[in-house]
Protein backbone atom coordinates (compact mmCIF):
# COMPACT_ATOMS: atom_id res chain seq x y z
CA UNK A 1 0.00 0.00 0.00
CA UNK A 2 0.68 3.53 -0.43
CA UNK A 3 1.88 5.39 2.80
CA UNK A 4 -0.04 8.02 4.20
CA UNK A 5 1.51 11.65 4.39
CA UNK A 6 5.12 10.09 4.37
CA UNK A 7 7.54 12.53 4.46
CA UNK A 8 9.39 11.36 1.36
CA UNK A 9 6.45 10.22 -0.43
CA UNK A 10 7.80 7.00 -3.03
CA UNK A 11 6.97 7.68 -6.75
CA UNK A 12 4.23 6.91 -8.51
CA UNK A 13 3.78 5.70 -12.68
CA UNK A 14 0.54 7.14 -14.42
CA UNK A 15 1.54 5.82 -17.66
CA UNK A 16 2.19 7.17 -21.08
CA UNK A 17 0.34 10.06 -22.69
CA UNK A 18 -0.33 9.70 -26.28
CA UNK A 19 -0.81 12.34 -29.37
CA UNK A 20 -4.08 11.78 -30.94
CA UNK A 21 -2.72 12.81 -34.78
CA UNK A 22 0.09 10.18 -35.08
CA UNK A 23 0.43 7.96 -32.05
CA UNK A 24 3.84 9.27 -30.56
CA UNK A 25 4.36 9.40 -26.77
CA UNK A 26 4.94 12.86 -24.68
CA UNK A 27 8.07 12.23 -23.03
CA UNK A 28 8.07 16.58 -21.95
CA UNK A 29 5.65 19.24 -21.51
CA UNK A 30 3.29 16.75 -19.31
CA UNK A 31 0.89 18.08 -16.67
CA UNK A 32 0.16 16.38 -13.75
CA UNK A 33 -3.00 17.38 -11.29
CA UNK A 34 -4.05 16.00 -8.44
CA UNK A 35 -7.60 15.43 -7.26
CA UNK A 36 -7.87 14.28 -3.75
CA UNK A 37 -10.39 12.05 -2.52
CA UNK A 38 -12.77 14.89 -1.00
CA UNK A 39 -10.19 17.94 -1.71
CA UNK A 40 -10.09 20.24 -4.50
CA UNK A 41 -8.39 19.41 -7.52
CA UNK A 42 -5.39 20.81 -7.89
CA UNK A 43 -2.02 21.33 -10.15
CA UNK A 44 0.55 18.77 -8.90
CA UNK A 45 3.60 20.41 -6.81
CA UNK A 46 5.30 17.37 -7.12
CA UNK A 47 8.20 16.15 -9.52
CA UNK A 48 7.42 15.03 -13.38
CA UNK A 49 9.97 12.29 -15.08
CA UNK A 50 9.29 9.97 -17.73
CA UNK A 51 10.52 6.37 -17.57
CA UNK A 52 13.22 5.36 -20.97
CA UNK A 53 9.57 4.22 -22.88
CA UNK A 54 8.01 7.06 -22.65
CA UNK A 55 5.97 6.08 -18.88
CA UNK A 56 4.96 9.58 -16.82
CA UNK A 57 6.44 9.25 -12.93
CA UNK A 58 5.12 11.35 -10.74
CA UNK A 59 6.42 12.06 -7.04
CA UNK A 60 3.84 14.00 -5.14
CA UNK A 61 3.87 16.22 -1.87
CA UNK A 62 4.00 14.95 1.67
CA UNK A 63 0.84 16.90 1.88
CA UNK A 64 -0.69 15.68 -1.78
CA UNK A 65 -1.11 12.47 -0.17
CA UNK A 66 -2.52 13.02 3.49
CA UNK A 67 -5.89 11.45 2.15
CA UNK A 68 -7.51 8.24 1.88
CA UNK A 69 -6.70 8.21 -1.64
CA UNK A 70 -6.03 10.42 -4.40
CA UNK A 71 -6.08 10.48 -8.42
CA UNK A 72 -3.34 11.73 -10.50
CA UNK A 73 -4.01 12.64 -14.01
CA UNK A 74 -1.16 12.86 -16.68
CA UNK A 75 -2.40 15.14 -19.39
CA UNK A 76 -0.69 17.40 -22.36
CA UNK A 77 -3.12 19.70 -25.33
CA UNK A 78 -4.05 17.69 -28.01
CA UNK A 79 -3.32 14.25 -26.62
CA UNK A 80 -5.41 11.30 -24.53
CA UNK A 81 -3.99 11.86 -20.81
CA UNK A 82 -3.35 8.78 -18.24
CA UNK A 83 -4.70 8.77 -14.88
CA UNK A 84 -4.07 6.32 -11.91
CA UNK A 85 -5.74 6.24 -8.76
CA UNK A 86 -3.41 5.40 -4.91
CA UNK A 87 -5.30 4.37 -2.19
CA UNK A 88 -3.33 5.50 0.99
CA UNK A 89 -2.70 3.15 4.08
CA UNK A 90 -3.25 4.16 7.32
CA UNK A 91 0.20 4.35 8.21
CA UNK A 92 3.09 6.75 6.92
CA UNK A 93 5.61 4.22 6.85
CA UNK A 94 5.81 2.46 3.23
CA UNK A 95 4.91 -0.86 2.95
CA UNK A 96 3.04 -0.91 5.76
CA UNK A 97 -0.27 -2.10 5.65
CA UNK A 98 -1.07 -2.92 9.76
CA UNK A 99 -2.52 -1.08 12.59
CA UNK A 100 -0.66 2.40 12.94
CA UNK A 101 -0.26 2.32 16.85
CA UNK A 102 -0.06 5.78 17.11
CA UNK A 103 -3.49 6.37 16.44
CA UNK A 104 -4.79 3.89 19.28
CA UNK A 105 -5.27 5.44 22.58
CA UNK A 106 -4.18 3.40 25.20
CA UNK A 107 -1.90 1.10 23.40
CA UNK A 108 -0.62 -0.54 26.68
CA UNK A 109 -4.42 -1.40 28.02
CA UNK A 110 -4.54 -5.29 28.49
CA UNK A 111 -8.38 -6.88 28.23
CA UNK A 112 -9.05 -10.50 29.68
CA UNK A 113 -11.03 -12.89 27.59
CA UNK A 114 -13.29 -14.95 29.53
Amino acid sequence: MYPRNAASPERVDIGPVIQITDGAVQTSGVAVKVIPSGGTEASGGGTVEYSADGVVLYTPTQAETNYTSFILVASKTGCFPASKTVVTSASGTAGYAGVDWSKITAATSTVALT
